[in-house]
């Protein structure tokens, strides 16, 4: 795709399409921009200000107003996809249920190389809802080989990859992306590695589970099934670490706390009134007492655990502190 337009400069333009576009001719970088015109039944002002409204909706009265032409052409798909990014703006969540996800699929249809570059994971941005449209394109069609093309350019397509279950197809890709990763590894990398199944994979999957960013937590519950997977020192490690999480604490408190890991003692102690997740004891205290075979009550906690606590001895059979 030659045409390079940012989205704040084409949405003003095409809010000019909607007065008398047959009186306008706009170019930018020597192209016709105005492929796509559009009706909003509004003033641009009225427009802008309901667009720049915060932690919206999708607007689905505007979102009507936007049509792709049958026989479209690439520049009227690529104002047509922009025209939706823009009018998403400032929403409070992009979900692939969303409509814009049906809208973009009908475009990229006879045009998948050419949207690639404007595709992002991240769930924060409008953007989101393309990849979300190639993902569930590539699963309604089988499209193994164009993810075989385009994953090492385009990693996001990790979940068209576990979504259709082609991990162990793409075992060598995906273990050639991590083994070359320095930052950030997406948790749908986690869910290619339970799919995978190999020991082998092992230093790569604790590799990646403390680079995935602040949903360790998530990577760490698509892993935790795996059998010859030895997770308790990394999950310690991570407990322990300066950047640790109150969401991950709040995950990881079960898993260790049954393995005998007594910091969990103290983190629910000082935080009696909350509750961790993946849980089967509805509250702290009543984990806190599962531990320690106790009925403490709450206030009790922090006080029981300063008198007892260098006598706690932990009991793997039953999963429990008990007294020496």
């Amino acid at each position: 795709m030659k045409k390079n337009i940012k989205l704040t400069t084409l949405s003003l333009l095409l809010f000019g399409c909607t007065e008398n576009p047959e009186n306008r001719e706009i170019i930018l970088g020597n192209e016709e921009v105005n492929c796509l015109q559009i009706n909003y039944g509004m003033s641009d002002q009225e427009l802008i200000k309901r667009i720049s409204a915060k932690d919206r909706k999708p607007d689905f009265t505007l979102l009507k107003k936007v049509h792709l032409p049958s026989n479209a052409s690439l520049c009227q798909k690529q104002d047509f996809i922009e025209t939706i990014l823009y009018l998403s703006s400032n929403q409070r969540s992009y979900t692939e249920t969303d409509p814009q996800v049906s809208m973009i699929s009908r475009a990229l249809k006879g045009n998948e190389e050419d949207f690639l570059p404007m595709a992002k994971s991240n769930w924060h941005s409008p953007n989101s809802y393309i990849s979300d449209a190639y993902i569930s394109m590539i699963s309604d069609r089988g499209m193994k080989d164009f993810v075989k093309k385009h994953f090492s350019n385009y990693p996001w397509l990790i979940e068209a990859i576990t979504r259709n279950g082609w991990s162990k197809d793409f075992k060598e890709e995906i273990i050639q992306f991590v083994e070359n990763k320095n930052g950030h590894v997406n948790y749908h990398f986690a869910t290619a590695f339970f799919q995978i199944n190999d020991p082998a994979t092992e230093d790569l999957i604790l590799k990646s589970f403390f680079n995935s960013g602040a949903n360790r937590h998530i990577f760490y519950s698509r892993i935790e099934k795996l059998e010859w997977l030895t997770l308790t020192p990394s999950l310690e490690k991570l407990w322990q670490s300066p950047d640790v999480n109150k969401l991950e604490l709040a995950y990881l408190a079960y898993p260790l706390g049954i393995t005998g890991f007594i910091p969990v003692l103290d983190y629910l102690a000082n935080n009696e009134n909350g509750s961790t997740y993946d849980n089967p004891y509805r509250s702290n205290i009543d984990f806190f007492n599962y531990l320690t075979d106790q009925n403490l009550q709450p206030g009790e906690l922090k006080e029981w655990l300063k008198l007892n606590r260098s006598s706690l001895v932990f009991d793997n059979k039953s999963r429990k502190f008990n007294l020496n």
